[in-house]
């Protein structure tokens, strides 16, 4: 590999994008004779002339190492053990620089598909650098000299906004699958396409998701629909069949439905618009949406096999099969399951209990009534229901603002009263 060294007139990186905290760190380190650098997206995004969001320092000192200079730390990790440093409000992640391994470490921590069970293998800068994923991902920034080192043409493919694997394509996808979901998440935020040869790899290799343990599979899902760039991604997906790794059911219907189409659709530009506008969003509403034309089919289905079962019991066992089929591919939290039914189950409710005002009142102070009401909306805009009750809603919460308000607060009282709880316990601890 070729090290290329840029001087602050070689390079167009903004110094005033970087935290005051992830500076200090990296001097702390350097004051003690250990190699730091600010790494991977940060320098990145501050290349592109996007104002970096979140920061990580590669050093060549241990995780023990770095523990014992930073009072607000702590070692995390299996896979690889990495050190997240607490500053203010900021948490740093430092990592140390990952070395290559030998024939015979791989075939301890390697399985026969070619996936890196264990990853804590340190060694130089520049086998640190052919260790990461992304060549534009490989740019290395000291602050003390101003300089950025490259030994992976990164600075080259930022200037040609491409996306490239160091190495291998297949060889790195089988090391860690998820790396195709990184690829499609950096394309849909970044003014930057994946070449050719990386494309071509994840359409063939997508099935190796399939290795990957459900939990980070979620966790991927995550970060893919929360990042304000939903919709490309999740347009992206789809077209690298990525997504039936992911949300099998979910893939079925937006390619078998227009219906569906529409209704993910306005809810992905709903929610990155949200994130645009420094507004909340919550996971769960977005993955109830994915999952509801699945429990409509199944619900159908169970209603067409037995007439006589009560409706809600219809329903109870078609959200139940629709989450236990997904949790084969991503599994969803038990945090997150219960909203999802609760926004499920309301959509009958908001259906029914306009027509009593005594319990339209009582159904205004439920906790999930927000997000039921804006999934009630979102599917009569996108033609997916045509009952037509969202403006009766509509009305009746501006009429009845009070209860709103007095629910609102009534809940903030309570969680506020839950964190002294768990603040409590964990004192005592």
């Amino acid at each position: 590999m070729t090290k290329l060294t840029l001087s602050a007139t070689q390079h167009n990186l903004n110094t005033n994008h970087f935290s005051p905290a992830v500076l200090e760190i990296i001097d702390t380190l350097q004051q003690h004779h250990y190699e730091a650098y600010i790494v991977g997206g940060a320098v990145r995004d501050s290349l592109l002339n996007i104002r970096p969001k979140d920061f990580d320092v590669a050093t060549n000192a241990t995780p023990e190492q770095i523990v014992r200079l930073f009072k607000r730390s702590k070692i995390i990790g299996r896979r690889f053990k990495i050190v997240h440093i607490y500053k203010r409000k900021d948490v740093i992640e430092v990592t140390t620089f990952r070395g290559s391994h030998t024939r015979k470490q791989l075939k301890r921590t390697q399985t026969d598909e070619g996936l890196l069970l264990s990853d804590n293998n340190y060694g130089s800068l520049e086998e640190d650098a052919q260790r990461r994923d992304f060549s534009a991902n490989a740019l290395y920034y000291n602050p003390s000299t101003n300089k950025i080192i490259d030994y992976c043409g990164g600075f080259d493919a930022i200037q040609h906004k491409t996306l490239a694997i160091i190495g291998d394509p297949e060889t790195r996808f089988r090391e860690d699958p998820v790396r195709m979901l990184r690829a499609v998440r950096l394309q849909a935020k970044l003014p930057m396409q994946i070449d050719n040869n990386t494309y071509q790899k994840i359409l063939t290799l997508q099935p190796l998701l399939q290795q990957v343990p459900p939990a980070r599979l979620f966790d991927e899902i995550l970060k893919l629909i929360m990042n304000g760039y939903s919709h490309p991604s999740f347009l992206a997906l789809n077209e690298t069949n990525l997504l039936n790794e992911l949300l099998p059911a979910a893939a079925h219907h937006f390619n078998n439905s227009s219906v569906t189409q529409a209704l993910y659709t306005q809810a992905l530009i709903n929610s990155d618009k949200r994130v645009a506008n420094h507004q909340p969003i919550t996971p769960s509403f977005l993955l109830a949406v994915f999952l509801w034309p699945e429990v409509q089919y199944k619900l159908g289905q169970l209603v067409q096999q037995n007439q006589h079962m009560p409706a809600q019991d219809a329903l109870s066992h078609a959200m139940h099969f629709t989450i236990e089929e997904q949790h084969a591919t991503s599994s969803i939290p038990k945090r997150f399951q219960s909203m999802i039914r609760e926004i499920w189950q309301l959509q009958s409710r908001l259906t029914r209990q306009h027509q009593h005002t005594k319990k339209a009142k009582t159904l205004l102070t439920h906790p999930r009534f927000r997000a039921a009401y804006d999934f009630l909306l979102l599917r009569e805009s996108s033609g997916e229901s045509d009952s037509n009750i969202a403006p009766w809603w509509t009305s009746f919460q501006a009429t009845h603002a009070d209860i709103l308000a007095a629910a609102k607060q009534e809940r903030a009282q309570l969680n506020q009263q839950r964190a002294k709880n768990r603040a409590r316990r964990n004192r005592k601890r």
